[in-house]
């Protein structure tokens, strides 16, 4: 019975290691198949609250705000937006269940699998607005029903959606105005 049940979870894991790539993708086209419950979150300011971190799992207390499109992470903060788009380069493919019959090959299989990992390709472009005031007033205005919430070990909470940010005095009485329409930065 043990065997079975741990038969079960491999199969049940690598079901699952199959379907969430493709359940991530389903909502990034105009597909007929999306549904309210799949539809992309507005292009929003979301606040940091201690989930935006570096490579290294630091918590990047420079960034004010995140912002998520497909294939493209938006980072606002300290006179700076930084850009970073993403392409997974390889999709490793998930054993198909019930082929394998001999249970060993079976788990070498999906071990291999799950060991393959996808590769990924990034770039990055920083805009910095030179001479800054780092320390500019934040407004946050138009704050939107949309937010996300985190269950981090730095942070457990909500995370509050704008749609217009406004850095006061980024230089002597200019004010550095950012917001959305039409889901578009601008």
């Amino acid at each position: 019975m043990i065997q079975y049940i741990r038969s079960g979870a491999a199969s049940f894991a690598a079901l699952i290691c199959y379907l969430l790539p493709h359940y991530a993708l389903a909502g990034e086209g105009n597909s007929s198949q999306n549904t309210a419950t799949q539809a992309p979150a507005p292009l929003s300011f979301i606040q940091n609250k201690g989930q935006v971190t570096d490579q290294f799992n630091k918590a990047r207390k420079d960034i004010d705000f995140k912002m998520s499109a497909p294939g493209m992470s938006i980072f606002v903060g300290d006179g700076q937006i930084h850009y970073q788009w993403s392409k997974a380069l390889n999709q490793p493919t998930p054993p198909e269940a019930g082929v394998e019959t001999d249970r060993d090959k079976a788990r070498a299989a999906f071990e291999a699998f799950m060991n393959a990992g996808t590769k990924t390709e990034t770039y990055r472009m920083d805009v910095v607005l030179v001479g800054a005031n780092k320390n500019a007033q934040l407004i946050e205005e138009s704050k939107q029903q949309y937010g996300e919430n985190y269950y981090l070990p730095q942070y457990k909470g909500a995370a509050a959606a704008y749609s217009r940010v406004i850095y006061k005095n980024v230089y002597p009485n200019i004010d550095w105005v950012l917001y959305t329409e039409d889901n578009h930065l601008k």
